[in-house]
């Protein structure tokens, strides 16, 4: 045990910490929410993920050198893909942090509780952070970058009750949800297999959270990180991304459009990059075989419809 800890507070990769906090919560340990490094320690292994815990949030994130190239999609061989997944090579040009698991209730509600007090009411606390907004998620990550010390600048949402994305938010220090790009290369943790771990349906129920195993909703953690130190990054909750649904440039299919967009959404509603919300993962209940990294959920939320199956993976561009 005492192995695991020092592991926690020194390993320089983040699949090694996100390990050591996996196999002490298994084994019933407390684990505090802000882990100290006990000193300094050396750089993570060429291509490795780093760690870091944000001292102004206690929030960890998996952090990433750039840039990045790997392959995004799914190729035309794979069980269950669909045809959003155009096999491609996908390009981060700048290191990124991603927290290593969604948002609990107990972290939205310290981070903006004006927005999030609500869902204290009989409920967990420490199950993932759902029932809000579009809104209400964007002022949130305002609300972190905040509380980290950033300068409104560099804030990736406009401020005001209804943000939108600011022009280039890749280039800002500030908290954001994740591009797909950066979703997807944290969630398939070095992997170009189907899932993080490889190709077994029935090892699924070690990683997420999934209902077709006789799983329920669980407190982020609770599961094995993948390769990169990620946390439930398959299920059982969708995660926010920023993006438009469309398919991928250099797909020869023909593009969506607005008019396509639309038949998703809801009556009177139109897609667009301010106003409308895109999500990967997949909730719990959702069939086995969909459970896969190149997965595109093709729901697209009205930035005012209050979001039931989706919760908050904060990133941020590492300047």
């Amino acid at each position: 045990m005492a192995a695991a800890r020092s592991f926690l507070a020194t390993a320089p990769e983040a699949e090694v910490h996100s390990a050591a906090e996996w196999l002490l919560r298994a084994w019933g340990e407390r684990i505090d929410p802000l882990v100290p490094r006990s000193g300094p320690s050396p750089p993570p292994a060429a291509g490795a993920p780093g760690w870091e815990t944000d001292p102004a949030t206690g929030i960890a994130f998996a952090t990433f050198a750039g840039p990045i190239e790997f392959q995004m999609g799914s190729p035309e061989a794979e069980p269950w893909r669909t045809d959003m997944e155009f096999l491609h090579r996908a390009e981060i040009p700048y290191s990124f942090a991603i927290a290593t698991k969604t948002l609990t209730k107990n972290q939205a509600v310290s981070l903006l509780p004006d927005d999030f007090l609500h869902l204290m009411e009989g409920a967990d606390s420490e199950l993932p952070v759902r029932e809000f907004t579009l809104f209400a998620a964007r002022r949130l990550c305002n609300a972190a970058s905040k509380i980290a010390g950033l300068p409104e600048d560099q804030w990736c949402y406009t401020a005001g009750a209804e943000p939108a994305p600011k022009e280039n938010l890749e280039s800002l220090g500030g908290y954001r949800f994740p591009t797909e790009a950066e979703w997807e290369y944290a969630c398939r943790g070095g992997s170009s297999a189907p899932r993080p771990y490889g190709y077994s349906e029935r090892l699924l129920p070690n990683y997420a959270c999934i209902s077709d195993y006789g799983g329920g909703m669980r407190p982020p953690g609770t599961k094995m990180p993948n390769g990169f130190g990620m946390f439930e990054m398959l299920g059982g909750v969708q995660n926010l991304v920023e993006g438009v649904f469309e398919r991928y440039e250099g797909d020869p299919k023909p593009k969506l459009g607005k008019s396509l967009i639309a038949e998703i959404l809801l009556p009177g509603e139109m897609a667009a990059p301010p106003s409308s919300a895109l999500v990967r993962g997949l909730w719990e209940t959702m069939p086995a075989n969909l459970f896969r990294s190149a997965y595109r959920d093709r729901s697209i939320y009205p930035s005012k419809a209050r979001l039931h199956l989706t919760s908050i993976r904060l990133a941020r561009t590492i300047l």
